[in-house]
């Protein structure tokens, strides 16, 4: 592989993407295209874990992609130690494959239009916990991968994994009602102080659940009271989905 003579500015870009960004699925979607450009791969996909409430088990799903990747992959999700970046999920470790079509992964290995068999998943670490997978394939230069292209993919890796921790944190931090909700959480748990800001996600949905139910029977609402007030909640939820949804198709029809 060709190394850019301006690589460490572009990585140093790179790990000021999302730090830029508003919006953490744009973000996603930039870091994808600027990991693509660096390795020169024409594919490059990013999966983050998160509970499923069907299954009640944590999968994967793309968050962003460079790339051709076809519609029914953007809305699969992967279970923890199935498929590839299901193994690199739940493993924690790196997977190099130069050509899949003789390897193990063989049956669950999505194939592409390219005659290039060599792929490259790493873990996305935030702290000491795993929570995404970054995928590439399809070298530009149709080379196959190598040690090299797993040691800088893994950078790029722990760089995304520190960008989404800063984004989330700032989310956390303009957010009064999440303070507010953490602090009410860690007194009715007897906490002599507010613990470390925690952005997991499943964490923080169940803290301001029961911020908002006992806000509410405190302020003297009824069970059928607080339950339409919730129904009211998630009906301008998912108002505010189909408005961010429809935005981003207009973004990528572009």
């Amino acid at each position: 592989m060709h190394i850019d003579p301006d690589f460490l500015i572009k990585l140093i870009g790179l790990s000021n993407v999302l730090e830029q960004q508003i919006n953490l699925d744009h973000g996603l979607r930039e870091l994808a295209t600027m990991t693509a450009h660096l390795l020169q791969v024409n594919n490059c996909s990013i999966m983050l874990i998160q509970e499923d409430e069907e299954v009640a088990a944590p999968v994967l799903r793309v968050y962003a992609y460079y790339g051709d990747l076809p519609a029914v992959a953007q809305q699969e999700s992967v279970r923890l130690h199935q498929g590839i970046a299901g193994r690199v999920a739940s493993s924690g470790q790196p997977l190099l494959v130069e050509d899949v079509t003789h390897s193990e992964f063989a049956a669950v290995a999505r194939r592409s239009d390219t005659a290039n068999p060599s792929l490259i998943a790493v873990p996305i670490w935030l702290s000491n916990r795993v929570i995404g997978v970054i995928n590439v394939n399809n070298p530009s230069d149709n080379r196959c991968f190598r040690q090299t292209d797993l040691n800088l993919l893994q950078v790029f890796a722990r760089f995304v994994g520190k960008s989404i921790h800063v984004v989330q944190l700032q989310n956390l931090l303009n957010s009064r009602f999440l303070q507010h909700a953490i602090a009410v959480d860690s007194r009715s748990s007897g906490a002599a102080s507010p613990p470390a800001i925690n952005p997991d996600p499943a964490k923080l949905a169940k803290i301001v659940a029961k911020t908002v139910y006992r806000e509410l029977t405190d302020a003297g609402f009824s069970p059928p009271d607080i339950l339409r007030t919730a129904t009211e909640v998630i009906h301008l939820f998912n108002q505010s989905l189909e408005k961010h949804k429809r935005r981003a198709e207009r973004e990528e029809s572009r």
